[in-house]
C-alpha cells in the first residue's frame, strides 16, 4: 500500500515538473506584443489541461481524506460519550450500593442504642475442649461478677452463645455453633423497615452456615439482610447481631422458608468475650 502511494506521488511530481518546464519555455518564445502563436496556444492548452487532469484525482483523494478525518472525529466523540455514559451508570450503581450499606449501618447503630441499659463484663477464655470444640468454652468470670445462667455472650462480630454452669469464678458458655441449638434462639431477619421472625436452629460446621427455621413462605427475605435476637428470649436482649443472610430456600413441604446465615465471628480463634448484664459491670 505504501509502495503504491510513493509511486503515485513520483508520477504526480514528474508531470508537474514537465508542465512547469513547458510553461517556462513558452514564456521565452512569446512575442513582445504579448500575443501567442498557434503552436504556443496549443502547448499552453495542453499544459493547462494536464495540470487540471492531475489535480482532479488529487483533489478527490484530498476530499476522501478530509471525510475520513471527519468520520473518525465523529466516532471518537461517540466513543467518548459512550464511555462517559458507562461511567455514569457505574457511579449510579456504586451510589445505590453505598446507600444500602449506610442503611445497614444505621440499623446496627439503632440496635446498639436499644441495648444501652446493658453493661459489658469482659472475660478471657481459659478452657476449650477439643472433643467439643464447637459446643462449649470456659471463661474466667462467674457469679462473683454478677453473671447468671442464660446471659448472652458476644464478641465484636456478634453473638457467640449463652452462659450455663455458672460457678463463682468461672462459667461455661454454650456456643451457638453447637450442632443442635437447644433451646432454639428467637431471632428476626431485618431488611430496612421489614422484619421476619424465626428460630436459630442448627449450625453446619463444614461450611460455617447457621440455619433459621419457621419463617413464613410468604415473607420476602433478601440475601444480605441482617439477623438479630428478639425480645422473646429470656435474659437475651433484643437487637444482638447474629449474622447475615447468604441463602434462602423452601423446606421439604413448601410450607416455610429456610434461611441460611453466616457470622462475622471467627469461632476458631476466640480469646476474649463480653457478657451482657443489666446494671453496672463488676470486673473483679
Amino acid at each position: 500500500m505504501n509502495y503504491k502511494k510513493k509511486k503515485f506521488k513520483i508520477k504526480y511530481l514528474i508531470i508537474i515538473l514537465v508542465a512547469i518546464i513547458l510553461l517556462l519555455l513558452f514564456s521565452f518564445v512569446i512575442k513582445r506584443d504579448g500575443k501567442l502563436t498557434f503552436i504556443e496556444k496549443i502547448f499552453k492548452d495542453i499544459a493547462s489541461t494536464t495540470v487540471s487532469i492531475v489535480n482532479k484525482p488529487v483533489n478527490f483523494i484530498s476530499d476522501k481524506i478530509d471525510k475520513n478525518k471527519e468520520m473518525k472525529e465523529v466516532y471518537n466523540k461517540y466513543k467518548s460519550i459512550k464511555d462517559n455514559t458507562e461511567t455514569i451508570d457505574l457511579i449510579k450503581a456504586e451510589n445505590e450500593s453505598l446507600k444500602k450499606e449506610i442503611q445497614k449501618l444505621k440499623e446496627v447503630q439503632s440496635i446498639k442504642e436499644q441495648i444501652t441499659e446493658y453493661e459489658y463484663v469482659t472475660a478471657t477464655i481459659i478452657k476449650r475442649n477439643v472433643g467439643h470444640w464447637n459446643n462449649t468454652i470456659t471463661i474466667n468470670k462467674g457469679s462473683s461478677s454478677g453473671l447468671e445462667e442464660g446471659m448472652v455472650v458476644i464478641e465484636n462480630g456478634g453473638m457467640i452463645g449463652v452462659l450455663e454452669n455458672v460457678a463463682y469464678y468461672s462459667s461455661d458458655v454454650k456456643l451457638i455453633t453447637s450442632v443442635e441449638i437447644s433451646p432454639k434462639i428467637s431471632v428476626e431477619v431485618k431488611d430496612n423497615e421489614k422484619t421476619s421472625p424465626g428460630l436459630l436452629a442448627r449450625y453446619d460446621s463444614s461450611n460455617k452456615i447457621f440455619t433459621i427455621e419457621g419463617i413464613s413462605e410468604y415473607k420476602n427475605i433478601e440475601v444480605g439482610s441482617y439477623v438479630y435476637t428478639t425480645s422473646y428470649n429470656e435474659k437475651i436482649p433484643a437487637g444482638i447481631l447474629v449474622g447475615k443472610v447468604v441463602n434462602v430456600k423452601k423446606d421439604n413441604y413448601d410450607l416455610a422458608k429456610i434461611v441460611e446465615i453466616t457470622s462475622d465471628v471467627d469461632f476458631n480463634n476466640l480469646r476474649y468475650v463480653k457478657v451482657l448484664k443489666k446494671g453496672e459491670a463488676n470486673d473483679n
